[in-house]
């Protein structure tokens, strides 16, 4: 079976598995401001080996790819998850109800390190009170078929692990990781990393096309398997648009939309 097929078996298998497997984010160690968009490369996005934003690229949701924004390209990006299966364009996060939701939004930049490599940089307000992080990403120049990256998603730690005013919200969530991606065929990309704090081990993520403007993602974000679909809006002038539309763990609706130059 192609790896394509698998990857939508899994898709119905993981969304059936972790909807009895899923308990609410707003616990101790759960980290659920940075379980969304978090600052970090190819989320919500596409983005290609050479760093440029490419809805053909590697795509993930709430982890990264290796590879790295570059030669000043920047993305926009806005999401909201629902506290269920009803996608929600409110954020509510503190208050808390069936309609509430977890929003963030996100700037994203890159540029060339001379010969070294790309690093990006990503600034992510999580909420509407502005509480707020920043997420650094370095690839190195390298040759061979899988591109390696390292990073820090919350440089600060100031993200919060456990949810606005639960018991040890307040410690560190500053989270280093190392991560490398493949390119399987043209436009399906396997992308496998490992890091501590928010990340807690290994986690990785597949994308491949549907068709030329809709592609598929699964995710493991080391909690639980995420599903999103992705469509390419189009271009407006030099801004390219995405759209994101899938559950985290089965059980929470997610949408994004991300507009990259």
């Amino acid at each position: 079976m192609k790896l394509r097929g698998i990857l939508i078996t899994a898709l119905t298998l993981a969304i059936t598995a972790s909807s009895y497997a899923q308990s609410s984010f707003y616990r101790p160690g759960q980290y659920p401001s940075l379980r969304n968009l978090n600052g970090l490369p190819g989320q919500a996005y596409g983005i290609n080996r050479q760093g440029l934003p490419d809805f053909r690229g590697a795509f993930s949701y709430s982890t990264p790819v290796a590879y790295t924004l570059t030669d000043w390209h920047w993305v926009l990006s806005g999401t909201f998850v629902s506290n269920n299966l009803n996608p929600t364009f409110s954020d509510n996060s503190r208050t808390g109800g069936s309609d509430s939701a977890n929003g963030t939004a996100v700037l994203q930049i890159g540029a060339r390190v001379g010969k070294f490599g790309d690093f990006s940089y990503g600034f992510s307000v999580l909420s509407s009170e502005l509480d707020n992080i920043g997420s650094a990403q370095f690839t190195p120049t390298q040759n061979g078929p899988v591109v390696f990256a390292i990073g820090v998603m919350d440089v600060s730690g100031s993200g919060g692990t456990s949810g606005f005013g639960n018991p040890g919200d307040n410690d560190s969530s500053r989270s280093p990781y190392i991560v490398g991606t493949y390119e399987h065929a043209p436009g399906t990309f396997l992308s496998l990393g490992y890091g501590s704090t928010r990340f807690q081990g290994v986690f990785g993520s597949v994308s491949t096309p549907i068709t030329p403007r809709l592609k598929a993602l699964l995710e493991y974000d080391t909690f639980h398997w995420n599903q999103m679909l992705a469509y390419d809006i189009g271009k407006v002038g030099k801004a390219h648009f995405t759209a994101t539309l899938g559950t985290q763990a089965g059980r929470y609706a997610a949408w994004a939309i991300s507009v990259s130059f």
